[in-house]
């Protein structure tokens, strides 16, 4: 086989990846551009350190075209009461193309960034979609007041109804996504957290997909989660979350 031709299937498989974890539904083949400060996460599924991703990402998205978009970011590996489920992490609207592929938004978020927090030990996946911001665009009814109370307390977070909220609001499918993982180590253990110089002017629309392996948490974490994000909720907060468990 010709090099030519190596070259076209390799471009032709990693066009095909999902973007978004193996298995998680809403998925995309369509990759959006996460850049956190120089880090960039490329490819889907790489490891971050809490520092790194401490601050909301600069995204982008070569498919960008004249509209608003949504960005949802979540956590898809949260233990609550020995059942896995999620923890909203990021929403907001009204992004559009501000230069190049970027995407910037003037309007505060619906759900403010919250900086991965797992519990020791863990291994967590951050999922960021971005979706069609439809005309009209607004936060749904049924979801008003969760919204009220989403940063009085990290509990609030917790088992968000995403398929509901896409529903809900007609998002559609996501246009474009990615993922990391981060690793809060524990006293044997240690993540390491590779960079990656960031590009905007070569964005692919798609690469390589990430690790097939999903690591879902083998503990009921949620109690080191909270007190993890104690100095984002305040410690007396904390306490009070963590006994109504």
């Amino acid at each position: 086989m010709h090099a030519l031709q190596v070259v076209s299937l390799v471009a032709l498989v990693l066009g095909a990846a999902a973007q978004t974890p193996p298995g998680f539904q809403p998925s995309t083949n369509t990759n959006l551009l996460v850049n956190f400060g120089n880090t960039q996460v490329q490819p889907p599924g790489i490891f971050l350190s809490q520092a790194a991703t401490a601050s909301e990402p600069a995204i982008a998205f070569s498919g960008a075209g004249k509209r608003k978009y949504v960005v949802i970011m979540m956590d898809i590996d949260v233990s609550f009461n020995g059942a896995n489920t999620n923890l909203v992490h990021w929403i907001q609207g009204n992004f559009s193309v501000s230069g190049g592929s970027k995407l910037s938004s003037p309007q505060g978020p619906i759900a403010p960034y919250l900086g991965p927090s797992p519990p020791p030990g863990e291994n967590h996946r951050y999922v960021e979609m971005l979706f069609n911001e439809p005309q009209g665009f607004s936060i749904p009814a049924s979801f008003t007041a969760i919204f009220a109370n989403l940063t009085a307390s990290v509990v609030n977070r917790i088992g968000f109804d995403l398929n509901k909220f896409i529903s809900d609001s007609k998002l559609g499918n996501p246009v474009a996504g990615n993922y990391f993982r981060v690793v809060t180590p524990n006293s044997t253990a240690s993540a390491t957290s590779p960079s990656v110089t960031a590009t905007w002017t070569s964005a692919p629309n798609a690469t390589a997909a990430g690790p097939s392996s999903s690591v879902v948490p083998s503990n009921d974490g949620i109690a080191g989660y909270l007190l993890s994000v104690s100095t984002l909720v305040g410690l007396g907060m904390v306490g009070i979350a963590i006994n109504m468990l």
